[in-house]
């Protein structure tokens, strides 16, 4: 299981523009229906859709596209979400205040706002099991140095793909701590300052007293106050992630056997190849409670998803190529971390 976050440019539009002859601005929905069209290239239509292509994109990812607070970075998220959400599990258009080329708080509040936005999705996806990797070749430059900033402190692998590259660029996590040089006091303060603005005089008291005027260079000194700027908002994000150790995620046993927890009918017809060993690999696992079938007919596509966390029910579609059935799988997860270890440790299952 895996989450993308993906920074979002604007060569979506232009390339719309280059292709139609047209100029100026255009909306999602068209931008969306040209991504769609027979001729389509991922390769040659956007930066983003080109580096999905080499990655490649899997059914089972989350992509998280990040984009500016601007009318070209709305429509173009919003018509690659669209585009993109039929070949994932889930895609969702992220806007990052702030970051426009039209205000003056770019650096001071948009790319803290993107390092911020970045790291929380990482929390978010590392609690429930699943890997982050990021791929920054759209956007604005600054972003894109960000993000293999964000990269490096949080040991994700950082992808990047040039128009006029047949092949990916990753920069890979690396096994070093970056926070080793700072001692106690020092993250004393970097936690003191990300907690809320602070009196220049104070902040620049206790940096004299820490005797590290290197810590200077990571102190956004604003007339309203002081505050982490953008690097030294990535480095506390860092630290605190290593800190953070994730709650092990536990399933409790089913007090079922395997046979108990089938409740399919014997009937063979249109099931597609394979099912009986499929649902035989689902009820060994112990916090299976029950599966069943679920109305509807599903297109021959093999996926696992969460359907109501809450109730730890999932969604498991299996397909031999030409049928596919369409299973509801009930656990012992309560919550979305429960649910989504669940659906992870079910598609190892079919996979084995």
């Amino acid at each position: 299981m895996r989450d993308l976050i993906v920074s979002v440019g604007t060569s979506l539009l232009t390339n719309w523009q280059k292709d139609t002859g047209s100029s100026g601005l255009t909306d999602a929905e068209t931008l969306k229906k040209w991504l769609g069209r027979d001729e389509a290239d991922p390769v040659r239509d956007s930066a983003e859709t080109h580096t999905l292509h080499r990655l490649p994109l899997k059914e089972t990812d989350r992509v998280h596209l990040l984009h500016s607070s601007t009318h070209a970075g709305r429509v173009c998220a919003q018509a690659l979400s669209a585009h993109l959400e039929r070949q994932c599990r889930e895609c969702r258009a992220e806007e990052i205040l702030y970051l426009s080329d039209s205000v003056p708080s770019f650096q001071s509040q948009g790319l803290r706002e993107l390092v911020g936005h970045s790291f929380r999705i990482i929390r978010a996806a590392r609690r429930a099991g699943r890997s982050v990797e990021i791929c920054a070749t759209g956007g604005f430059k600054p972003e894109l140095a960000y993000l293999n900033l964000v990269g490096l402190l949080s040991g994700c692998p950082v992808h990047y793909v040039h128009e006029k590259f047949q092949s990916l660029i990753t920069l890979p996590s690396l096994p070093v701590d970056w926070s080793a040089g700072l001692d106690e006091k020092s993250l004393e303060l970097l936690k003191w300052l990300d907690e809320d603005l602070r009196p220049r005089e104070e902040t620049e008291a206790r940096l004299k007293a820490l005797a590290r005027p290197d810590l200077e260079q990571l102190v956004a000194f604003e007339e309203e106050g002081c505050t982490l700027n953008e690097a030294g908002l990535a480095l506390w994000e860092a630290v605190r992630q290593r800190k953070e150790v994730p709650a092990e995620i536990n399933l409790p046993d089913s007090p079922r056997s395997p046979e108990e927890k089938i409740n399919l009918s014997g009937a063979g017809h249109h099931r597609p190849a394979g099912t009986d060993e499929a649902v035989r690999r689902i009820a060994g696992l112990k916090f299976v409670e029950s599966i069943c079938y679920r109305n509807g007919t599903p297109p021959c596509e093999r996926d696992v998803a969460v359907l109501d966390a809450a109730r730890g029910h999932l969604r498991v579609r299996h397909s031999d190529g030409h049928y596919g059935i369409e299973l509801l799988v009930e656990t012992t997860a309560r919550d979305e971390p429960g649910a989504e270890r669940a659906a992870g440790l079910i598609r190892e299952a079919l996979q084995g």
